[in-house]
Order: C-alpha cells, then structure tokens, then sequence
C-alpha cells in the first residue's frame, strides 16, 4: 500500500489520514453529482471545495508514499483548474477522473 519505510509513528499518521478521507470522499462526491445534474447552480462552489480537497489529499498522500491516490488526487485537481480557470478540458473528462479517485480511495478504506 505505502512506498515507505514503517517509521516510528508513520502507521498512526496513516490511520488518521484514512479517517478523513471517508469526509473528503463525500465532498468530492457532491462535487461529482453537480456535475450529473444538468443547470445546477451549485457545481461552481462543489468544484472549488474538492479542487481544496484534493489538492490536500494529493499532498498527504504522496508524504505517506501512497502514490495511487496522490496522483488521482492530483489529476482531479489540475482538471478542475484547467475546465474552472482555463477553459480546457470536459466536464465528462473530470467525472471520468473524479470516478477513478472515488473508486481508488473508497477502495483503500476497506
């Protein structure tokens, strides 16, 4: 699961990580549900918290060496700045994206 060493202490960092992310999952969700509802009003703010999300999840992630859901994380997060900032991209492209995080990170809780 991890690229790094067991230090002293890293395990239970690592538990407390997975703790939140089970929150995070659910604000990276509402995220991608505004993006299935056509004309929801909502999805410009749902976009900016999970570009927070996971720009923090990315983060933490890739401290713990757990690369697969740093690098999801961080993918999600520069396909939102690049559809939300610059214009580029899809919203079907970031659902695809979003999709891979959830299912990765839900599966890392089991």
């Amino acid at each position: 699961m991890s690229d790094l060493p067991n230090l002293p202490g890293l395990e239970e960092i690592r538990k407390r990580f997975f703790a939140r992310l089970t929150e995070k999952i659910v604000q990276v969700e509402s995220a991608w549900v505004a993006l299935e509802t056509p004309n929801d009003p909502t999805t410009a703010e749902h976009l900016r918290a999970a570009e927070a999300v996971l720009h923090s999840v990315a983060g933490a992630a890739g401290t713990l060496g757990l690369k697969d859901i740093g690098n999801l994380a961080r993918s999600c997060e520069e396909t939102i700045i690049a559809l939300t900032r610059r214009g580029e991209g899809s919203s079907a492209d970031l659902r695809a994206n979003l999709s891979d995080f959830l299912q990765i990170s839900k599966a890392s809780l089991r």
